[in-house]
């Protein structure tokens, strides 16, 4: 059972669904429409307790299922209220580490995965436009595409999707769809803004057609579902937003902006004693004066104390420090 988002006039909609055998590979059947507000389904009795209302319950029954309560809590677990939510996340993430090393673990073949959904896992998981390095990838993860339906796994990569970067967005379209294998240069995997663009274009109108057209992704989907339910947001993707800067522009860009925004601590000014001690007076004294008293005082302790006189570099230093705190406010 997983959650599917859709959008109607505009406006999301949530529908509780889930895989079913179909053929010789899944399909999705509806169980429960939860409309735009999935949180009318959450019944708060007080404290930190709460429980699902009998509507949504019942709608389950009839359809046949009859799914464990952490199942629900799953997919509820983002529209729960903050402060609950904040509250049981730690015995919650406990009971997922038990459930998790008590399921049993398939490690399914990568050949057995569409290319298209490994290629979209890589980039989600390394942030790499170089599919190269996908064979690095534990065998584990694979298994996270098993019995499941063409939409519950779009379902998934749009959630995913949703953590990228706006700069990232033509970049994974470029990855994903593995255009980089059409252009010989060196720099075309690390650097895909220097290629010819209109090329380009050409290339992704090309394999986004060819995979409207592969049975084996879609399975049994209808064609007319495919491309106003799943793939009209790589277009989006690729004609909407521009490709970001180079590795290494945006690493200068990085490096720049932080030495522009790095500011040295302003000096601490002087206090009382290191006054007293740069003027040889007490600090009550040197605050009696007024302004020209105190510039006197100042050359006749700054002739003593001049390097070029046998005095200290340091002990001078302070001094005029000292002098510029205590004429502030000054007439």
């Amino acid at each position: 059972m997983y959650l599917a988002r859709t959008v109607q006039a505009g406006k999301p909609r949530y529908i509780l669904r889930e895989s079913v055998p179909a053929g010789e590979g899944f399909g999705h059947r509806d169980l429960c429409d939860l409309g735009a507000e999935p949180r009318r389904f959450l019944v708060y009795p007080g404290g930190n307790a709460f429980y699902f209302a009998e509507e949504l319950l019942a709608a389950l029954e009839d359809r046949g299922v009859d799914p464990a309560p952490e199942e629900l809590e799953d997919l509820f677990w983002p529209f729960l209220e903050e402060t609950i939510r904040r509250r049981l996340e730690p015995f919650r993430k406990r009971q997922q580490r038990v459930r998790d090393d008590r399921r049993p673990r398939r490690e399914a073949p990568a050949a057995e995965v569409h290319p298209f959904d490994r290629r979209r896992l890589f980039f989600l998981r390394t942030g790499q436009t170089d599919p190269r390095g996908m064979e690095r990838l534990p065998a584990s993860l694979w298994a996270h595409f098993s019995g499941k339906s063409r939409d519950e796994i779009e379902q998934g990569f749009m959630d995913q999707e949703t953590g990228l970067r706006p700069r990232e967005l033509k970049a994974y379209t470029f990855a994903i769809f593995d255009l980089q294998r059409f252009f010989p240069q060196r720099y075309a995997r690390e650097s895909p803004q220097a290629l010819d663009p209109a090329e380009m274009d050409e290339r992704f109108l090309a394999c986004l057609c060819g995979l409207l057209e592969d049975t084996r992704f879609w399975g049994g989907l209808r064609f007319e579902d495919r491309m106003r339910g799943y793939l009209a947001r790589y277009v989006v993707m690729y004609f909407d937003f521009e490709f970001g800067p180079p590795p290494f522009a945006e690493f200068l860009d990085e490096f720049l902006h932080r030495r522009q925004a790095f500011r040295p601590a302003a000096p601490r000014p002087p206090g009382p004693e290191a006054a007293a001690e740069a003027f040889g007076r007490p600090f009550a004294d040197l605050q009696a004066m007024n302004r020209r008293q105190l510039t006197r005082l100042y050359r006749r302790r700054a002739r003593e104390l001049h390097p070029d006189r046998g005095g200290s570099h340091e002990r001078f230093i302070r001094l005029s420090e000292a002098y510029q705190e205590l004429l502030r406010g000054r007439r």
